[in-house]
């Protein structure tokens, strides 16, 4: 399936210990708000120990498609599967990571090519500061697994599977074009991304709209087909990606230096953390709730 080679014999199952602490704790809580039986939860962490071990990176997008594929996959062949869904270029290399550029170079690749197919669409999202980073996550990154429902998924991991990351942006061409009335007339972000995430409790997103998407994806094979893909993302990376990244760690790096420096002060002040610490104040609902991987 997929391309993917098995597990070679002599494999040995890394020990939860041979990732960091904090990915054995991500991996206990993922693994514990998936499965309701002990033992589902303790073959997922061993899979996602195995996996977050070989790609030493992890997004909880990963431990959703992981889920999924267990439900119906031995162990060893969920490894495998993700294996080459991680590390072969016609998939999704880049995009389970922490600082995911592979998926943020493909959401801003999928807006090019909408902008050709739908560019009414892409200039009224633009209006709005809503970057298709925000919104593919869904589809690309969890690849469906939180917006279909278990019979439209099967079709659409036999689409991906088959059309390896094409397929992914034929699915967006088509969630866009079945929903391109309702975007336009909608000019609040928070409806904007409940319809374009899919999200069931939006009164437009329907059983019959979702089987409507899937089934006719591959009729969008066409103006993706006319892509040229390994152009379009090095250009998107380096016009757009790569000044965001830069721009970010130069600012990190400045607010890492003046903490440094607020740090020393306050030692040779004598003051202590106390009043710093009140001042920070707690993250919005927007920081909580949506948050983009990159």
């Amino acid at each position: 399936m997929a391309g993917a080679k098995r597990l070679p014999v002599e494999f040995e199952w890394p020990a939860a210990t041979a990732i960091s602490e904090e990915n054995q704790r991500i991996v206990l809580r993922d693994a514990e708000r998936t499965f309701l039986g002990e033992a589902q939860r303790e073959k997922l962490q061993r899979v996602l120990t195995a996996i977050i071990h070989r790609f030493g990176d992890y997004a909880q997008g990963l431990g959703y498609v992981t889920s999924f594929l267990m439900l119906t996959l031995d162990e060893a062949s969920a490894v495998t599967i993700l294996a080459e869904l991680n590390e072969n270029e016609r998939y999704v290399p880049g995009y389970w990571k922490h600082e995911a550029v592979g998926f943020a170079t493909d959401a801003l690749v999928f807006e090019e090519i909408l902008a050709r197919e739908q560019n009414e669409v892409v200039q009224h999202l633009k209006q709005r500061f809503i970057l298709p980073e925000t919104y593919c996550q869904k589809w690309f990154v969890g690849l469906g697994v939180h917006v279909l429902p278990f019979e439209l998924l099967f079709t659409f991991f036999e689409g991906f599977l088959a059309g390896g990351s094409r397929y992914l942006f034929q699915f967006g061409l088509s969630v866009v074009d079945h929903l391109r009335d309702e975007v336009l007339r909608t000019k609040d972000a928070a409806n904007l991304y409940a319809l374009l995430r899919l999200d069931p409790k939006h009164r437009a997103i329907t059983p019959e709209l979702l089987r409507s998407i899937v089934a006719r994806a591959p009729e969008f094979a066409a103006p993706v087909a006319a892509a040229d893909l390994p152009v379009l993302r090095r250009e998107v990376y380096d016009t757009k990606l790569r000044p965001r990244l830069e721009a970010a760690r130069r600012s990190f790096a400045e607010a890492a230096k003046q903490k440094a420096e607020a740090s020393d002060d306050s030692d040779d002040d004598g003051d202590s953390d106390d009043d710093d610490e009140e001042g920070e104040g707690e993250e919005c609902q927007v920081c909580k709730e949506m948050s983009p991987e990159l």
